[in-house]
């Protein structure tokens, strides 16, 4: 609550509420995280007086976390692949963020070496491009950056389709398929009247109907190939999975060379956010493993985070949302944010 309560970007007001739920504490810690995810949600939305709100152009979110064993099994099939962990790092629920995360239950000092990660255990381009089944047409797709990221999601919603069939099940199964998802939001879950009936008449609808339409592009190109593939599988269920890959390789993908390609670092996409992080990332140049090594001394009990930007970057709040489907430190809905067109944007 005293973290909440530093966060710059709460209002005042909002933050007295909050400050006033102290003596609630110990029931809140007895009835667990996502109660208080969900109280939070209530304080920063409801109204100050008896003004009835506007009606919500997207349906309620209804968040599902995904569990800790689930996350546990993805670890065990990393390490079956060749990734080495420091045994003083465990699976836990997330104190900073939603589902779980990688906790350090022993001291690590700076410059410890905690996990390497070979590259032939990522999901790449190449992956994508050797699939026996469906390889040769994604491979037709990579003349252009924008075409490697499709042949990428095409990829990854087969293999989700599959489900329990597909060799990448277990980590394919910690991922945000679906809006909710472990709180997951993002604009690549909405359709075409969402995006315009929130950002109509905002200077961020350009941006938002660009994403929408490389989502649309993917449905079109890949929707008669998956088809053809199986017969079973219906467009609604091909569009729905693109739209998860496209969601996941946005929100969790790591780029891979020069030439745009984008990769997926299983376990690295559980690490929480910070701005002064704890954790970074080293490519070998010969391997091209990756290589994760703390910056500084770390506490036992505390969370190992990564920066998902460059702070010299300096994204705006909209390119944050844009991104990961969230703003650091706000707790508002995007919509709430631009109907009352508040500051943070």
């Amino acid at each position: 609550l005293a973290k909440v309560g530093d966060a710059p970007s709460c209002e005042s007001e909002k933050l007295q509420q909050i400050k006033s739920l102290h003596d609630m504490v110990a029931f809140l810690g007895a009835i667990g995280r996502p109660a208080l995810a969900v109280l939070f949600a209530t304080i920063a939305t409801s109204p100050t007086d008896n003004t009835v709100q506007p009606a919500g152009i997207l349906p309620p979110l209804k968040p599902s976390v995904i569990s800790k064993q689930k996350y546990d099994e993805m670890v065990g099939w990393m390490k079956s692949r060749g990734m080495l962990m420091d045994e003083r790092i465990s699976v836990e629920e997330s104190a900073l963020g939603d589902g779980c995360g990688l906790t350090v239950m022993s001291p690590l000092k700076e410059k410890d070496v905690v996990f390497v990660i070979p590259r032939s255990a990522c999901i790449t381009l190449a992956n994508a491009t050797a699939d026996a089944d469906i390889g040769p047409h994604l491979n037709k797709l990579t003349t252009t950056t924008a075409g490697k990221t499709m042949a990428m999601v095409g990829y990854l919603a087969k293999h989700y389709l599959l489900a329990d069939q597909s060799p990448l099940h277990v980590y394919l199964s910690t991922l945000p398929w679906k809006r909710g998802i472990n709180y997951q939001e993002h604009i690549l879950f909405w359709n075409e009247k969402q995006v315009l009936g929130i950002f109509d008449g905002t200077p961020f609808l350009d941006d938002a109907r660009q994403l929408h339409e490389q989502r649309n592009m993917c449905c079109d190109t890949l929707t008669p190939i998956l088809e053809t593939f199986n017969s079973a599988w219906s467009r609604p269920q091909i569009e729905s999975a693109i739209a998860g890959a496209c969601v996941i390789l946005c929100s969790r993908g790591f780029h891979d060379g020069p030439d745009g390609e984008v990769k997926l670092i299983p376990v690295m996409g559980m690490l929480q956010h910070d701005f002064s992080p704890n954790l970074k990332h080293l490519k070998h140049p010969a391997t091209l493993d990756t290589h994760d090594i703390t910056v500084r001394n770390i506490s036992a009990g505390e969370e190992l985070v990564i920066s998902y930007v460059h702070v010299a970057d300096n994204w705006s709040a909209f390119q944050w949302f844009l991104v990961y489907g969230f703003i650091p430190g706000v707790f508002d809905s995007i919509e709430a944010l631009v109907r009352n067109e508040s500051s943070i944007l």
